[in-house]
């Protein structure tokens, strides 16, 4: 199957809010990775903490199911290697895609969906 984008945008994020990228539950089965492009973040300085965020990433296991949190992750200050992918979700019923701005600054942050 090609490789197609699903969703993409860029999410101005304010600390103390979770955001949801994508919420995606037709065209399915298939299998989606995120990309998320950390290159904004900062380490702080003496006023300002360290930026944070949280991936989060829920699914639906079966039809008619409870979406859960299938992964949450955790990036802190300046990344070495900011071009974030998720690892690939295959997904029956449901995916939704999260962004948690936790600590710092008020950043924009652009990611992709990616559907195969």
């Amino acid at each position: 199957m090609a490789l197609t984008i699903a969703d993409e945008n860029t999410q101005s994020a304010v600390v103390g809010n979770t955001y949801t990228l994508a919420t995606i539950t037709s065209s399915l089965p298939a299998t989606f990775v995120l990309h998320v492009d950390l290159g904004p973040m900062t380490n702080g300085d003496s006023s300002n903490a360290a930026d944070e965020f949280e991936v989060i990433i829920s699914t639906i296991a079966r039809s008619g199911g409870t979406e859960r949190v299938a992964r949450t992750l955790v990036f802190k200050g300046v990344q070495t290697e900011p071009q974030w992918y998720s690892e690939a979700f295959p997904v029956g019923y449901s995916i939704k895609f999260q962004l948690k701005d936790v600590a710092g600054q008020n950043r924009s942050i652009p990611w992709v969906v990616y559907k195969y």
